[in-house]
């Protein structure tokens, strides 16, 4: 049978029924009292979020970026007129080389129109980290390009939106006749992980549709979708190609329980007569 006493708490000023098993009255059980109270709070108290973290060739509305951005990020582009915008956001450089960037969204936010991730360059968006690319305010066709050798890597609870995607796109040689070489890698990981593609409400073409395209026009595509993630589109395309010596190639996996790839209009496997592949383990 419990038994309680009356102890007085200095730290506030007042009697407290307590346990008889409680320490007796005096400043070290106030001191007690005091410490579960900010121990308390300390626990509710919302964890703060990472900056963002930048690297190698960047370009965010047409001005090189370096260093660490505040969270969060709002990389938007600086219209000119009702039609004419300026790139939002660029990782990586086409010139020589094709000199890759880096982008590493940790448990921050970056909100941008238009992205390109260029050849050899890396994004990794984690920690539940957010990440916002649509179309501007005059709808614009914007999406996520992803280039070859790059990688995009959403993680633990990381959420990515976009107007539309592309994994693998294919891309000429740049002015010194140079093209970038390798496989485009979209990786979305964990349960709460995500890619989703919104359709714009006034879409132009193919652009801003919702749709998502791995492997096009030369280039080669891989997505992985593990461990309870999700990606949704309009229509999704595995393999597409515009012309008979630019053949795509796309490879993607849905693995794992919970694991889900939406397509809520079409999903096209080897378009243009191109070979595409999907597996589903």
């Amino acid at each position: 049978m419990n038994r309680y006493k009356t102890v007085f708490n200095r730290s506030l000023g007042v009697w407290q029924a307590v346990s008889e098993l409680a320490r007796a009255h005096g400043k070290s059980g106030g001191a007690v009292l005091c410490s579960a109270a900010l121990v308390a709070l300390t626990t509710l108290s919302a964890p703060a979020l990472a900056d963002t973290t930048i690297g190698g060739s960047f370009q965010a509305g047409n001005q090189d970026v370096a260093g660490t951005q505040a969270n969060p990020w709002y990389v938007l582009d600086h219209a000119t007129d009702g039609t004419t915008t300026l790139t939002g956001l660029v990782i990586g450089d086409s010139n020589g080389p094709w000199h890759g960037g880096t982008l590493v969204i940790k448990g921050s936010r970056v909100y941008s129109v238009g992205a390109y991730i260029m050849g050899n360059s890396t994004v990794t968006v984690d920690a539940g980290g957010v990440w916002v690319n649509q179309t501007n305010a005059f709808d614009a066709p914007y999406e996520i390009n992803l280039g070859a050798g790059s990688t995009l890597s959403i993680l633990n609870g990381s959420s990515v939106t976009s107007s539309r995607g592309s994994v693998g796109p294919g891309e000429g040689a740049n002015s010194d006749g140079i093209a970038p070489t390798g496989q485009a890698i979209a990786i979305v990981d964990g349960a709460g992980s995500s890619w989703t593609m919104e359709k714009s409400s006034n879409p132009i073409g193919w652009a801003n549709n919702g749709s998502l395209t791995v492997g096009q026009a030369g280039g080669t595509g891989i997505l992985k979708i593990t461990h309870g993630a999700h990606v949704s589109n309009t229509i999704g395309t595995v393999g597409e190609t515009s012309t008979a010596n630019a053949l795509g190639l796309g490879v993607v996996t849905v693995d794992g329980a919970g694991s889900t790839w939406t397509n809520s209009e079409q999903l096209i496997i080897g378009a243009s007569s191109v070979g595409g592949d999907i597996g589903d383990r």
